[in-house]
């Protein structure tokens, strides 16, 4: 079987989704995130603060490349790897795309708290919330084979709707 893609803007549950999805598959989790963080040694803070956001997406890249061969997997990635063209070819290629989609009202809410994201590293996160989501729609739209709506729908709800999809299109 193919792998399973998870592709979002940060805070849509991308990581917590692969999580409870390797719960109920057993397939394997691979975060592009971590693989990059694993490769540089560095914290993607301290990434983008040393190396820049250009030097990160030529890593995404890659760590994509180096999975391309793996199956049943899990892939959960960083919200802005579909920036890059050559990353959402890959990523369709690698299995079934799903887009996991949040209002930017509900975005907001579950980063309030949360200093770790250096391009919400501005004074309205609201604003640039909605300014990088707005300029991100579309390559998440041409990326996507299936889209799952998250709000108002628990982890556990969601991972079982992709697992769901993911086997349908496999009996199908």
């Amino acid at each position: 079987m193919k792998n399973i893609i998870l592709i979002g803007f940060m805070g849509t549950g991308k990581t917590c989704v692969a999580r409870a999805l390797h719960q109920i598959s057993q397939f394997h989790v691979l975060d592009t995130d971590t693989l990059i963080e694993q490769q540089t040694q560095l914290f993607l803070s301290e990434l983008f603060k040393t190396k820049g956001e250009p030097f990160f997406r030529e890593k995404e890249t890659s760590v994509l490349q180096e999975i391309r061969a793996d199956d049943n997997h899990i892939i959960s990635t960083g919200g802005g790897i579909v920036l890059k063209k050559d990353n959402r070819a890959l990523l369709r290629n690698l299995g079934i795309v799903f887009w996991l989609k949040a209002s930017p009202n509900t975005i907001s809410e579950r980063l309030k708290s949360n200093n770790s994201r250096p391009l919400l590293a501005s004074s309205d996160k609201q604003e640039t919330i909605q300014q990088l989501l707005q300029e991100r729609q579309v390559l998440y739209t041409k990326t996507a084979h299936i889209e799952i709506e998250t709000d108002q729908k628990s982890i556990e709800e969601i991972a079982q709707e992709i697992w769901t999809r993911y086997q349908r299109a496999f009996t199908n």
